[in-house]
Parts: structure tokens; C-alpha cells; sequence
């Protein structure tokens, strides 16, 4: 109400920036006055808003459309103008993913546009933070990045050292992978799996071709019944480039038996046979016992010149192996056989040579 004449408005305000605005005074019965134009202006800045906020994308893709961060007022305006710089991080990362692209954008006309972003690592539940000098950072909505394009093979899941003949435990898990080495899921694909370095020959036992379920391929009856030290195992197909996986060791089953590994020759009658006989302590699979420590015993097998075998004829193995250094037969005759045993394993006959 007027006082004195003069209505006096304290507590107007405008909540849209804008040029050229009017006001309008009057009362009933009145023509109402018009105003000066007069122009709205935007403060400082206040705050930040994601206005295209980040979308679900593939690894390594640029996210699209832009994200797009602004600049706004305490009214929530746009600050038209302002060329603030922004930045942009990620928030939440559960997939320990990294953020590429341009990170350090200076806005045009309040909007801070970030035109190539992208994430290496697929998982759901990824946020981007906007920051800037002086106003506090804001935080994306969620969004999700999914697997690319299959490109090769990855093993998920190692061989471990392992007892000859015995199932390689954990199974062997080899995934069809993108450019970023992220499981497509999607992948239904047939993996062959064989030896890679094969230091004692072996051969690979069990399902060596396997189809990948949601892009993993389980391998799990996997054996070798070699024993050797730094075999690899090869993941592949028609259509891809082999992957190779982490170097393991087959070590020997438990001791079953002994075996001649140098065997008896020809010698004279009371000369030491040479070279000397040797007897391994050996698996079921063949494979020398290298821890064994069994004490092995030589006789004579066959005995066609009624010879006494001389020397010593007990001997401890060494890393599996008995040496007998001092044997010798005292008579003549063809086809000699010796006789190697040891408590609790399966005994072993030489082949046959001659005393002269």
C-alpha cells in the first residue's frame, strides 16, 4: 500500500536470467505504468550439473553422446559466459577401470563438453565426479561398460604344479577377451588346449577341447604323467592367435618300483664291471623318484657260470639313483642277469651280459 504516495516493493525478484525485462504497476481503475527494460544477469558461479549425463558403453569406445557438465548459478541458472574450467574423474570404479580421453575442459558459454571419454575395464556401476575452482563437485549418474569385440584368449585361471597322472587342481580356465583383456561374455567359442614347452615329452590327458560358457573355457580333467620342470600349456582355436599360459612343473608320483638305468656289460671275470650299474627309484608312470633315499640291494638273477657277485651290494639312492661303483663276477658264462630290490617296491632283472 502507498504511504505518502509511494508504494515501495523491497523484496522483488527475477529467478531466470534474460535482457529486456519490464515491470507492470497498477491498480484497479488505473492504466498501469510500464517500467524501464532492465536485464537479469547470472551471479557467480554456484554449482555444477551433469546436463548429458555418461551412457552405457563398450571398453575402450568413446562415450557418446558427450557428457556435458554446466556451469550454474544459485538459482540453478546457467551461467551464459562463463568459461570456467572443469574436470572430470571417476567416482566409483569397480572395475579398477582407467579414464581416458580429454579430462580438462574449459567451458563454452557455461557447458563444459567432454568429447572423448572412455573406460578399459567392464563392470556395471561406474560414476564420473565433475569439479571445478570454488563450487562443489558433483557426481553422474550410474552407468555400465560392457565387454568389446573378442580378439584372443586370456588364461583366467593358471595351471599349478601338479604329481604326475594326477588332475591339474585348480581346473584350467582359459576367456575369450577383448582388446582390454575383459571377459566377453557373450562367447560361445570351441578353445583347444595343448603343451606348450614340453620339457620331458609329455602328453596332455583329459578334454582338451572345451566351449566356452558366458566366454570361459573350463578345463577340468587336465593331466600330464611326464615328470618335468617348466612345462606351458597353449590356449587356441582355428581363428585365433594361441595364448600361452605361466610355466609349471610335473613332479614324480610315490615310489612303486626300481629300475636299471645303467645296465650291466661285458667285463673279465674279477674286473669291475664298468660302466657302473645304476638303479632308479621310479613311479607308476616311469618317472625317477628325484627325492627318493631307498636303500636298493643287487643280486645275481641269472647265474649260468655259479659266480659270486662281489662289491657292495647295498647302496642308498641319491636324488633317486643307487650307484654300484664295485661289482664284479668271479666265473665266466653268457647271460648273467642281475637283480636290484628295495622293501615295498616292485624289483627289476638287467638285461643279460657276458663274464669272459
Amino acid at each position: 500500500m502507498a504511504a505518502q504516495g509511494v508504494a515501495i516493493f523491497s523484496d522483488l525478484s527475477i529467478d531466470n536470467v534474460g535482457a529486456g525485462y519490464t515491470l507492470e504497476a497498477g491498480s484497479a481503475g488505473r492504466t498501469p505504468a510500464v517500467s524501464n527494460p532492465f536485464n537479469i544477469t547470472t551471479s557467480a558461479p554456484s554449482a555444477l550439473a551433469f546436463t548429458v549425463q555418461p551412457s552405457n558403453v563398450l571398453a575402450g569406445a568413446s562415450i557418446a553422446p558427450p557428457v556435458e557438465v554446466t556451469v550454474l548459478d544459485s538459482l540453478g541458472n546457467r551461467i551464459q559466459g562463463d568459461t570456467s574450467t572443469v574436470t572430470i574423474s571417476l567416482g566409483a570404479n569397480p572395475g579398477g577401470s582407467t579414464l581416458g580421453g580429454t579430462l580438462v575442459v574449459s567451458a563454452v558459454d557455461g557447458v563444459a563438453t567432454f568429447p572423448d571419454l572412455s573406460l578399459d575395464q567392464a563392470r556395471a556401476g561406474y560414476t564420473l565426479v565433475a569439479s571445478a575452482t570454488g563450487v562443489a563437485s558433483v557426481s553422474s549418474a550410474p552407468f555400465a561398460v560392457s565387454p568389446g569385440v573378442a580378439v584372443g584368449f586370456a588364461f583366467a585361471v593358471q595351471p599349478t604344479s601338479t604329481e604326475a597322472g594326477m588332475v591339474i587342481v585348480p581346473a584350467v580356465e582359459v576367456s575369450v577377451v577383448d582388446a582390454f583383456g575383459n571377459t566377453v561374455t557373450t562367447s560361445s567359442e570351441a578353445i583347444d588346449i595343448s603343451i606348450g614347452t614340453n620339457p620331458a615329452g609329455g602328453i596332455l590327458n583329459g578334454t582338451t577341447t572345451v566351449v566356452a560358457v558366458q566366454g570361459v573355457a573350463i578345463f577340468s580333467d587336465l593331466s600330464i604323467e611326464s615328470a618335468g620342470r617348466g612345462y606351458t600349456l597353449e590356449a587356441g582355436n582355428a581363428g585365433r592367435t594361441p595364448v600361452t599360459s605361466n610355466s609349471f612343473d610335473v613332479t614324480p608320483g610315490s615310489p612303486v618300483a626300481v629300475k636299471f638305468l645303467v645296465q650291466p656289460s661285458t667285463t673279465e671275470d674279477d674286473d669291475v664291471i664298468t660302466p657302473a650299474v645304476e638303479v632308479g627309484v621310479m613311479d607308476s608312470f616311469g618317472n625317477l623318484v628325484d627325492t627318493a633315499t631307498t636303500s636298493i640291494t643287487m643280486s645275481i638273477g641269472s647265474n649260468p657260470g655259479a659266480s659270486t657277485l662281489s662289491g657292495t651290494t647295498t647302496q642308498p639312492a641319491v636324488n633317486g639313483v643307487a650307484v654300484f661303483p664295485d661289482l664284479s663276477l668271479d666265473n665266466e658264462g653268457n647271460a648273467y642277469r642281475l637283480a636290484a630290490d628295495a622293501p615295498g617296491l616292485v624289483g627289476a632283472v638287467s638285461k643279460p651280459f657276458r663274464i669272459k
